[in-house]
């Protein structure tokens, strides 16, 4: 059974729309967005501003930045779910 999600404001909403693909997900498709993610110099960056937000030493500048890299992490997490479960899923023959 599919459970949706209710959305507590109007941004959750959008981001889940933005993550219905229209139509099944291909396993190439599938493969190349497993391929995205964020680079050594922004785990190097998230690392640091993780280090300040523990500290409470964040500029406003450096919150809205962790926080960017938090949405975005959360949208590449489901992401990459969704595509782990494209390419579990057995293609269906025609009859």
């Amino acid at each position: 059974m599919k459970t949706a999600l209710l959305p507590t404001d109007p941004n959750t909403a959008i981001w889940q729309r933005l993550v219905e693909f229209q139509g099944p997900l291909t396993a190439s498709a599938a493969r190349a967005l497993l391929k995205l993610q964020f680079s050594q110099r922004d785990h190097a960056l998230m690392h640091e501003l993780c280090k300040k937000a523990r500290a409470g030493t964040l500029t406003p500048q450096e919150q809205a930045e962790l926080d960017t890299f938090e949405r975005l992490g959360c949208l590449l997490g489901i992401l990459h779910s969704k595509a782990r479960v494209a390419l579990k899923k057995k293609p269906r023959r025609a009859s």
